[in-house]
């Protein structure tokens, strides 16, 4: 658990033993870490062109940051974590 505390904020790959929601691999931010596991912030599904856009002109609009999707991997379910690169 070391290594997840010190990776706490940064972008990690996890590859699950169970797929979770049809999933093998989660990418997201590290957000927390626990005994029972860890919290990822997961990026926005992938949308189609138009909704990026409408979207973006909506978000001009706002004054309050948007909330991503977070979920909770507990320790048994993680096969390997690796951090991913950022540019």
């Amino acid at each position: 658990q070391e290594d997840y505390h010190r990776s706490l904020g940064k972008l990690v790959s996890l590859k699950l033993r169970q797929s979770c929601e049809g999933q093998w691999r989660l990418v997201g931010r590290l957000i927390d870490v626990s005994d029972k596991g860890v919290t990822l912030s997961l990026p926005a599904s992938n949308q189609g062109r138009a909704a990026q856009q409408a979207s973006r002109r909506s978000m001009q609009h706002r004054t309050q940051a948007t909330i991503q999707p977070t979920t909770q991997i507990d320790w048994e379910r993680i096969a390997e974590t690796r951090l991913e690169v950022e540019f």
